[in-house]
């Protein structure tokens, strides 16, 4: 095909050098993944106990794993927990860090020093000296703690030894023995999480590699995981994979452009997933020999995470990189975990045989400094399978604007609910039977469509839970994901080297589409077909007019989709090229006069047709009987239905001649009947999902995400008159007292980026309720030097932990006033509770006066919840009258009425607390 042709020679004008950087990685690392535990229990006492103590998976900062301690200690003492090292000389360039989350503030790490040339009068051993490092000063989230210059903070405390024991203290020879974690006490119970454990600056003497063991260090006798960094030979690689590389933001594989479809892999065959339209698999670790030979065999690509550093130092990257696509590094989190993937990066460069093969990461606030360590972007925002088409496309828009120039951009697309909201469906209706979740496939057609609109160059199906099971829901998971890669697939060439030359309206301003070009086509997606498209009511056959703009008039025009090409009616009009397509059909419209194209097209789409429109079929039918039994039991309810009732006949009319179409081959019609089908009963269900939807306008709760949950959404309301609320138990959501505000524990954190400043008051004007009310703001300084978009929050304030009990019922809720709409992020207000997550926060960008809001939240076990209010972009936003309440077991919890006269400015300089030192993201 002369097209194709084409896009290969236009490679050449992408040429582009991919660097080796290689950077130093720690002398020790421990990944806390498990099985064996690294912490030990140095200094049990009475009324102090270890209450719980294991490796958990569900947690990590990288990896696999954590580990986690539970204690139990009264206030002000502190258990301590080892890790045995061996015999650590103390060092200027001696360092560690660690990552650490905890539930109240002060964990702290240290090491512990050993003064053989001093004796302990009580133990008649050497005496020991902990040397403390940095503490964990915020609740709730990981930080990456700091422990550096021993040496000095040695001498410090050797001189009040000195001074208060009246002893001679002899540091000579003196070493390190053990890393040492220190858990305060304090009510209730202290749990701390730790993962990432590096030391830097030991002196290790040359070993050969030979007798180098996985559990000892030379010259130190170290503790059970801890390995020296040893530099294996280079395996060749083989030939298949010399010529992975980027030219430009187009990833080519042999020369050809190559468009990544992958997904996360939950023990499926290759060959099943394959089958299902995706040529590269997500994995968590490597490939064995025999995974990579399962891959050649299906022709499928792996992008994987590499070993852990210490891993490579001993093993290098594995044998079997022939299938290898790209390394996948995870998310960081913040600037100081940066430093780790920095580094992590550095040493997969330094081992992999193939320098272009690309380094993947997926940021989530950072962008600029991980794409200057990584060679691809994934975009995956935390709240996708929740976001507008319009909030999602300007999202991916301002992603350039903040990392390297020419990054390219790979789109992360949910297919399932993530684990939290699953929880708080579960939580919120006990009562009832779990059946697995899939995002609708309305909003999976949202998602793919503007990232394939806005320059994504490549796209991961999130999924954890296999594609090949036997539920219903995981069968139509797997038809729905690939027919979507049938269609990404189809329209390949310009996802990997066209570009968006434009947009186009219909002549009435019903229907919009973005318009894409390459060498001598041009493809029209379209992105709306106005409001009443597929009402039940309305007429099937309802035509629209595109203009386009910059159309040659010997272009023709077709409506392309993976069951057939049909050209389309067009004509040259004022402001374009006017073309009419069938408001119910769907595909794209490719205008081209490339005859070699043209012909390409049928013949791919010949080849596919039957299996497409079966695809269709199939989707629309389990849809339609889905909806069915919805619609029962919604009317056992007591919901009107008369709209979803009439969409399911009229797509029930639409379905009736397809299978006969099918017999007769004519797929195309069948596929377009299928389409229509699926559309009639998209918009009922958004129509019904908004004419159910609790009140305010403002609300959050997890049964919107697919069309099963239409039914457990009316049966949570219907519910809700039978809960008896509570008392308010968030002490200060009443923002009136600064005082009692800072007693009891609300933190305030700022993190703004350069040109802007933060702020945080209890502001006196038209507050909703009482005399103040907590505002947010940010703005330019000077003006007009702030950037034009903000991938994370720049001030937010952390209530204090609400313990909520297992089996109750809670209800958030608040009035909250946008006084200067939010401008430079989709997110504007975050409204985030520790139950539901950043998938089910609540974003608000602009309000008319005071508006309420509301969200509610199950609880499965009793743990503690917190609420967060975060500003992202700049504006100005006011929160008052925030109340927690049980709906099921009351408690009262009230503030003392407010005295003197409060209302004074929250300290507002960078990551600085309202309460105590300033906290690190």
């Amino acid at each position: 095909m002369r097209t194709l042709t084409v896009f290969v020679t236009l490679l050449a004008a992408f040429g582009c050098v991919v660097c080796c950087r290689v950077e130093a990685a720690p002398a020790v690392f421990r990944s806390f993944d498990g099985p064996d535990l690294v912490w030990q229990l140095a200094d049990g006492r009475p009324g102090a106990e270890l209450a719980a103590h294991g490796c958990v998976g569900d947690d990590a900062r990288q990896g696999s794993g954590s580990e986690r301690v539970i204690v139990v200690a009264p206030g002000g003492e502190s258990l301590h927990f080892v890790c045995p090292v061996g015999r650590i000389p103390v060092l200027d360039e001696l360092e560690a860090r660690m990552w650490v989350k905890t539930s109240r503030p002060g964990a702290a790490l240290a090491v512990r020093v050993v003064l053989p040339r001093s004796v302990d009068a009580k133990t008649g051993a050497a005496k020991t000296v902990l040397v403390a490092g940095e503490q964990c000063v915020a609740a709730g989230r990981w930080q990456q703690l700091r422990l550096a210059g021993v040496p000095n903070f040695l001498a410090a405390q050797v001189r009040v030894l000195r001074a208060t024991s009246g002893t001679s203290i002899d540091a000579r020879e003196a070493h390190v023995d053990a890393i040492v974690l220190a858990v305060p006490g304090g009510p209730g119970n202290t749990t701390v999480w730790t993962d990432a454990l590096e030391v830097d600056g030991i002196v290790m003497p040359a070993v050969a590699e030979s007798t180098v063991s996985p559990q000892v260090t030379p010259a130190v006798a170290p503790a059970q995981g801890w390995q020296q960094e040893a530099r294996p030979a280079i395996q060749p690689v083989p030939s298949s994979s010399q010529q992975i590389q980027f030219q430009g933001t187009m990833l080519t594989v042999a020369g050809r452009p190559f468009l990544p479809l992958g997904v996360e892999w939950n023990n499926e065959t290759f060959a099943f997933l394959a089958a299902r339209g995706f040529n590269t698999i997500w994995l968590d670790e490597p490939p064995t020999p025999e995974q990579s030979a399962e891959a050649t065999r299906a022709g499928i690509w792996l992008i994987c995470t590499p070993p852990p550093p210490d891993d490579i130092a001993e093993g290098g990257l594995g044998s079997a990189l022939d299938r290898v696509l790209a390394w996948h590094l995870g998310s960081p989190a913040g600037p100081l975990e940066l430093d780790y993937l920095r580094r992590w990066a550095g040493l997969v460069r330094s081992r992999d045989p193939l320098a272009t093969r690309p380094i993947v990461v997926a940021p989530r606030g950072d962008w600029h400094p991980a794409s200057q360590l990584a060679d691809v972007l994934v975009a995956d925002h935390s709240a996708s399978s929740n976001l507008t088409s319009a909030d999602f496309a300007e999202w991916l828009q301002g992603l350039p604007l903040l990392a390297r120039p020419g990054t390219p951009l790979w789109a992360s697309i949910p297919t399932q609910p993530g684990e939290r909201v699953r929880k708080q469906m579960a939580a919120l209706l006990p009562g009832l039977p779990q059946v697995p979740t899939a995002i609708d496939d309305a909003q999976l057609d949202v998602l793919v469509t503007v990232a394939a609109t806005n320059g994504c160059r490549g796209f991961l199906f999130k999924s954890d839970s296999p594609l090949d099971a036997g539920d219903e829901i995981s069968k139509r998971r797997a038809v729905l994901v690939e027919q979507l890669n049938d269609r990404l697939e189809l329209v390949s060439p310009w996802l990997t080297i066209g570009k968006r030359v434009g947009e186009a309206t219909s002549a009435d301003s019903t229907a919009t589409g973005i318009v894409l070009q390459v060498e001598r086509a041009r493809l029209l997606v379209p992105t709306s077909w106005g409001d009443d498209v597929g009402d039940a009511a309305s007429t099937p056959s309802k035509s629209v007019a595109f203009i386009v703009p910059g159309i040659p008039e010997s272009n023709e025009a077709f409506l392309l989709s993976p069951a057939g090409l049909q050209t389309l009616p067009s004509k040259r009009v004022s402001g374009g090229v006017r073309i009419v397509v069938d408001r119910n059909a769907d595909g794209f419209v490719l205008m081209t006069e490339d005859a070699a194209a043209i012909a390409g097209f049928r013949q791919r789409v010949a080849h596919g047709a039957r299996r497409a429109a079966q695809l269709q079929y199939s989707l629309a039918t389990t849809r339609m009987r889905s909806l069915a039994g919805v619609a029962r039991r919604l009317q056992q309810l007591g919901t009107n239905t008369k709209n979803l009732d009439q969409a399911i006949g009229a797509a029930n009319t639409e379905l009736g001649s397809v299978n006969s179409l099918l017999t007769e081959g004519k797929f195309e019609a069948a596929y377009q009947r299928s389409s229509a089908a699926r559309r009639i009963l998209a918009n009922a269900i958004e129509r019904q999902r908004q004419a159910a939807a609790i009140r305010p306008e403002f609300n959050s709760i997890p049964y919107c995400l697919d069309q099963g949950s239409l039914a457990r959404q009316a049966e949570f309301e219907h519910s809700l008159s039978s809960f008896r609320g509570g008392e308010n138990q968030l002490g200060g959501g009443d923002f009136e007292d600064l005082g009692q505000l800072r007693q009891i524990g609300w933190q305030h954190i700022d993190d703004p980026v350069a040109g802007v400043q933060a702020n945080v008051q209890l502001a006196g004007r038209a507050s909703r309720e009482g005399r103040y009310s907590l505002e947010l703001s940010t703005a330019a300084v000077p003006p007009g030097s702030a950037p034009q978009f903000v991938a994370r929050p720049l001030v937010w304030i952390t209530s204090p932990p609400i313990r909520a009990t297992a089996g109750e019922v809670l209800e958030i809720s608040g009035w909250v006033r946008v006084t200067q709409p939010i401008a430079g992020s989709i997110d504007g207000l975050e409204i985030i509770d520790s139950l539901g997550g950043p998938e089910l926060a609540l974003r608000i960008c602009n309000t008319t006066d005071w508006q309420s809001f509301r969200m509610f939240r199950g609880t499965t076990d009793t743990t503690d919840m917190t609420l967060t209010f975060a500003l992202h972009g700049l504006g100005s936003v006011c929160v008052d009258g925030v109340m927690v309440r049980s709906l099921a077991t009351p408690r009262v919890k009230r503030l003392p009425a407010p005295s003197g006269e409060p209302g004074p400015a929250f300290p507002n300089s960078a990551r600085r607390t309202l309460f105590g030192p300033p906290l690190e993201r």
